[in-house]
């Protein structure tokens, strides 16, 4: 008797398992035949200096207007300009479409394409903000790095545990995801989230002197990804210029989390952030923010603590760059003991050093940037007053290097002549 309740039990057990397996292979079928349409490679080069080629995934958000958005404009500095821009299929026979930058996001570190050509497009399908839950099955699909691979393949996981670095990260186990800007579902078959560059992890080594750190940080598969709550906000914005967008601004440009002190600052109950430093004729300059002001609530809530003050500082800071710009700011600040509520609008951000408009001349083994109004307040001292061009580059033996040239050096004037632009 006992005999037959256990086969019976262990045959729906095996029938479960197949039911299971079955719908799985659906689940995955069916991401992979989406993704076929709708994932690319993107593919340019970077008219630096100094001049490299970039590439990673596009994915199509709009296929009736063959829109793309992707990572992979992260790693320069000037989207625009980069050239020979074009799409890739997936699969070995390279067919490609040229395309053009619609405009880059700074904060979010997105970029979005238009494609010329016709194709049957597919675009893939967003879930809402909410991140998946603790334990929940994600897939990914990516494309194999690398000439002349590029095909698809797939990661699956589970998220095991979430991280605020400030950015929210969700990590997973039982598995890997794939590559840098893969899209990552849920099990029905919505995006949720990007496979984005994995933060450095430390890792226990033998040494002759003993145990030590290592930090290491993978390149290909990838063991985190960010959850659409931290990047669904672009699309209701999406760049149309060509040209790089910026985070919203109030014009404060160091900004640092209270340390833990004992006792608090008068009139401070829990977490604030100290204002280091502003720029005048900013929002925040003519709101009447003062250095010193201790930042405790904004949009009429307190601060949240993360787990240093490091953090608490830089999650305000990414909570202002988020916002719509002429978007109304409320802050609560204490100062000398009493608090005081400042209403202020965002501005967008001025391009920052890095933005800068840049030249490389081969005969002199010399690069150099235009200076930017930002320069005055996070560049070195050195570069901080005056106009000229700033130099970012000497070739090894060069004519500039052998003459003394060097990086953060000032070229005022040429042949006497006062220089202010490339030109």
């Amino acid at each position: 008797m006992h005999r037959w309740i256990l086969v019976l039990f262990l045959a729906g057990l095996l029938t479960s398992a197949t039911a299971a397996g079955s719908d799985t292979e659906t689940i995955l079928e069916q991401i992979y035949q989406a993704a076929d349409k709708a994932l690319v490679r993107v593919e340019g080069v970077y008219d630096g200096p100094p001049r490299v080629t970039i590439s990673g995934i596009g994915i199509c958000y709009d296929a009736a207007k063959g829109r793309f958005f992707t990572l992979a404009f992260q790693e320069v500095p000037r989207p625009q300009d980069v050239r020979e821009l074009q799409l890739v299929l997936p699969g070995p026979q390279r067919k490609t479409f040229p395309a053009e930058l619609l405009g880059y996001y700074s904060e979010a570190g997105i970029g979005f394409l238009q494609v010329e050509g016709q194709h049957a497009w597919q675009a893939l399908r967003f879930a809402k903000e909410d991140a998946p839950r603790i334990g929940q099955r994600v897939i990914s699909m990516g494309l194999v790095p690398g000439d002349p691979a590029n095909n698809l393949y797939l990661g699956t996981a589970y998220v095991s545990t979430k991280l605020q670095t400030p950015a929210t990260l969700l990590y997973v186990t039982g598995g890997k995801l794939t590559c840098v800007g893969s899209p990552v579902f849920s099990a029905d078959g919505l995006v949720t989230g990007l496979v984005t560059s994995q933060p450095y992890m430390d890792y226990q080594v033998a040494t002759p002197r003993g145990t030590g750190a290592l930090a290491l940080r993978g390149r290909q598969e990838s063991m985190f990804f960010m959850p659409m709550e931290e990047f669904s906000y672009v699309f209701d914005r999406i760049p149309e210029t060509g040209q790089t967008t910026h985070a919203a601004w109030l014009g404060i440009t160091k900004l640092r989390g209270l340390d833990d002190v004992s006792p608090l600052p008068e009139g401070v109950t829990g977490p604030a952030a100290i204002v280091d430093q502003i720029v005048p004729n900013t929002p925040a300059a003519q709101a009447g923010l003062q250095v010193g002001d201790l930042i405790v609530a904004f949009q009429n809530q307190p601060l949240e603590q993360l787990a240093t003050p490091d953090l608490t500082g830089r999650h305000l800071v990414r909570q202002i760059a988020r916002l719509a710009t002429d978007r109304q700011v409320s802050l609560t600040i204490v100062r000398q003991g009493r608090q005081l509520d400042i209403e202020l609008s965002a501005v967008e951000m001025p391009p920052g050093p890095e933005e800068a408009r840049r030249t490389y001349d081969e005969s002199l083994g010399l690069a150099v940037r235009e200076k930017v109004l930002l320069d005055e307040y996070l560049g070195a001292p050195a570069i901080a007053v005056g106009e000229g061009l700033v130099v970012i580059g000497v070739a090894p033996d060069g004519p500039a290097q052998v003459e003394g040239l060097a990086v953060n050096d000032v070229i005022v004037a040429l042949n006497d002549q006062p220089v202010q632009s490339i030109e």
